[in-house]
């Protein structure tokens, strides 16, 4: 288990092959995914929360 605090808009770690769940949580939000490592790749995963301005009109 890999647990971090990423204090800007990036995060990268190195992490063994394997499949991983990635838990993101902002604002009291959380989005999760699954996410496979496998050898000499790397993965990107996105997490975009909805501002005040988008949250407040739906």
């Amino acid at each position: 288990m890999l647990k971090a605090t990423a204090h800007g808009p990036f995060m990268l770690a190195s992490l063994p092959d394997g499949r991983y769940k990635v838990t993101a949580t902002y604002d009291g939000k959380t989005q999760q995914r699954i996410v496979e490592v496998t050898p000499s790749t790397h993965i990107r995963t996105l997490s975009v929360w909805p501002t005040q301005r988008d949250s407040s009109t739906t």
